[in-house]
């Protein structure tokens, strides 16, 4: 999951970023993903990584709890 995790947050694409991580769980929709990742996708690899992890905290909230613990665990890494 961790190399998931950086290979979204060196993507330079936020769409293929969001691909690999929506792939990896297993997410179908791209209304969160939409809601909120910004327009254009910042050259810097922490605010990436920010918006990365605002997604997963906010998909987490259908998820059952357990991946929601993962979820925020792996978005406080980065």
């Amino acid at each position: 999951m961790t190399n998931l995790l950086e290979q979204a947050i060196n993507c330079e694409n936020p769409h293929q970023a969001a691909m690999i991580i929506r792939d990896a769980l297993g997410i179908e929709s791209d209304d969160v993903v939409n809601y909120c990742f910004p327009t254009t996708w910042p050259a810097d690899r922490e605010r990436r990584a920010r918006y990365i992890g605002e997604w997963l905290k906010t998909e987490a909230r259908f998820w059952p709890d357990g991946l929601f613990l993962t979820c925020c665990t792996l978005s406080r890494r980065f």
